[in-house]
């Protein structure tokens, strides 16, 4: 891969086939969008026809990011037209490498403009195939009937002669076109101009978006290639957690499920909603017909029956049998089947750890017994927990907790004020982690205090969450004035600016999607939450201190070996505010 000084990607050589993938710089394109009508929606043939207004050409910074065994990493940094762009460009090593990928983090504030990363390809051909999913479609260069099209995931442009291609990978983004034999583009951001009607979409896509897509050069067309599955591995990477060393006991790889046949991918896998029946669904990715596909999972198929999207059991839409604890049937091109699978009964499960529920002094209501009751408060202002919906037991991320009654003002919660709590200890069942369900009027830095064998105290950090509210928001658009509740054409409001968008990363054990205002009325939509937090418990320790801080509350503490230390390698999600 190499970059021109104005930061584009100038060149891509798959050095496999010794091919060229590009005929000029890749570049980021700003095409003038000011539709006649429905701003929001519509993209005219009068303003797509028309080339480019300008690029992402600022002064480019250029800095190398990442620098491994593993990938490699190029920022570029640049700004143009009131947006600025950074733009990773990632290379990794095996079969990752069969793409580049193109990480954008975009500050947007242009007006009148959609974005379009632009790949000017060194093969050419007057159709292109798009990915619709479930099947694929083949369709022209841009003309005035057809010049915005959909592709899901991937679109992909093979020379004339079935040599040669290259295909476009995608995550979110559904927006193409194919300005000519060799061009196609993918519509990153959308903002329209307005006349007059719908003043608050001259601003829609205003803020920070991350956005990622790849090119995959391949021999062959899409299908010998595999652009599909490499599409599925670009949209859903591997997760990679972090483990102690240890012995394992499956050897050094397991497969749940596997399928012989490259063309047959599974869409779905799940427990059956009303059967102890694992699910699976499968479709077709290339187009023609399959015969002896075999399906094979970890444990023998000892029954299937075939079912429709509700799981109901359907005719067999073709050939259907078990052989050898494998599931063998046929696929017709570009069709789905789901299965029921009963699967033989494991060898007895590994011995799950042992939940131990500490007592604790409850002395503070927090709920509200039922609608119209005033018989508990959390917040200062005396909003409450709806109390029929919390649970006496509950069950998070393989841990049980026990908790008090929450009904005829029982106190349901412990308010910290310094109190003690006792752990259970002995050399064979001593609890590596102690798990709180807890919640706090606001968000809250603390600590908690561990007393072990040398009567030395241990102090843990904790920070507990607010319990209400949204736990993520986007950026969000602000206005003057008053906002009109009914008829969005006339919205005349002026932009006053974005909020920051956030995410609170504190893990969700229970939430209720409405709480309780003060004179015990329901208040809908309003979130209140408890938080389930993992705290490393000292050696030899054996009691706990809570804080001496009233609004944190703890309504219920677990001791046990479950196993909390796997942290992920990288984010399971985005992370906001950014970086």
């Amino acid at each position: 891969v190499r970059l021109n000084d104005s930061g584009d990607i100038a060149s891509i050589l798959d050095k496999r086939a010794n091919r060229e993938l590009l005929s000029a710089p890749m570049r980021l394109a700003f095409l003038q969008e000011k539709p006649q009508q429905h701003p929001a929606w519509n993209m005219d043939w009068d303003d797509r026809k028309l080339p480019p207004v300008g690029y992402m050409d600022g002064t480019a910074k250029i800095r190398v990011v990442e620098n491994g065994a593993a990938r490699v990493a190029v920022q570029v940094e640049r700004s143009a037209r009131g947006s600025r762009c950074f733009q990773t460009v990632r290379l990794s090593t095996g079969t990752a490498g069969d793409r580049i990928e193109f990480v954008s983090d975009i500050d947007w504030q242009t007006s009148e403009s959609s974005l379009k990363a632009v790949f000017p390809l060194a093969v050419s051909a007057p159709e292109a195939t798009y990915s619709e999913g479930i099947g694929t479609v083949q369709r022209g260069n841009n003309n005035p009937k057809m010049y915005e099209v959909p592709a899901q995931e991937w679109f992909d442009l093979t020379s004339e002669s079935g040599g040669y291609g290259v295909s476009v990978l995608s995550e979110a983004k559904y927006g193409s076109d194919k300005p000519d034999d060799s061009t196609l583009r993918l519509t990153l951001l959308y903002t329209p101009g307005v006349r007059g009607r719908f003043q608050h979409q001259a601003t829609q896509d205003w803020g920070h978006h991350e956005i990622k897509y790849a090119l995959q050069g391949h021999a062959g067309d899409w299908r010998t290639a595999r652009t599909a599955n490499q599409a599925a591995r670009f949209n859903q990477p591997l997760l990679v957690f972090q483990t102690p060393s240890h012995n394992g006991e499956r050897g050094r790889t397991f497969s749940f499920l596997n399928l012989n046949q490259p063309n047959v991918t599974v869409a779905a896998l799940k427990k059956a909603e009303d059967s102890e029946e694992v699910i699976v669904r499968v479709f077709e990715t290339h187009g023609k017909d399959s015969s002896g596909v075999r399906l094979k999972t970890a444990s023998p198929i000892t029954a299937v029956r075939e079912v429709d999207g509700q799981e109901r059991k359907i005719a067999q839409t073709g050939n259907l049998t078990i052989q050898k604890g494998a599931l063998i049937f046929d696929m017709k091109s570009y069709r789905p089947r789901a299965f029921a699978l009963t699967l033989q009964k494991p060898p007895p499960a590994q011995k799950m750890a042992q939940d131990i529920p500490l007592p604790l002094a409850f002395d503070l209501a927090t709920a509200s017994s039922r609608a119209g009751k005033t018989d508990g408060a959390f917040s200062a202002d005396k909003r409450s927990y709806p109390g029929e919906r919390l649970p006496k037991t509950l069950r998070s991320a393989g841990v049980t907790f026990q908790l008090a009654s929450a009904i005829r003002s029982n106190a349901n919660a412990v308010a910290c004020a310094g109190q003690t709590v006792k752990l259970p200890l002995s050399p064979a069942t001593a609890p590596r982690f102690l798990y709180l369900l807890a919640a706090a009027q606001t968000d809250t830095t603390t600590a908690l205090e561990f007393i072990g064998a040398n009567r030395q105290p241990v102090t843990v950090p904790l920070k507990v969450q607010g319990w209400d509210g949204y736990v993520g928001q986007w950026h969000t658009r602000l206005w003057e004035g008053e906002i009109p509740q009914k008829d969005a054409a006339v919205w005349n409001n002026t932009f006053a600016g974005l909020t920051p968008g956030y995410i609170k990363r504190d893990p969700v054990a229970w939430y209720s999607d409405q709480l309780r205002l003060a004179d015990g009325t329901r208040d809908p939509y309003h979130f209140c939450y408890l938080f389930r937090y993992a705290v490393p418990i000292p050696d030899g320790a054996d009691s706990f201190t809570l804080p001496k801080m009233p609004s944190v509350r703890v309504f219920a503490a677990t001791v046990s070996h479950h196993n909390a230390d796997l942290p992920p390698a990288d984010a399971l999600y985005d992370v906001l505010p950014v970086q």
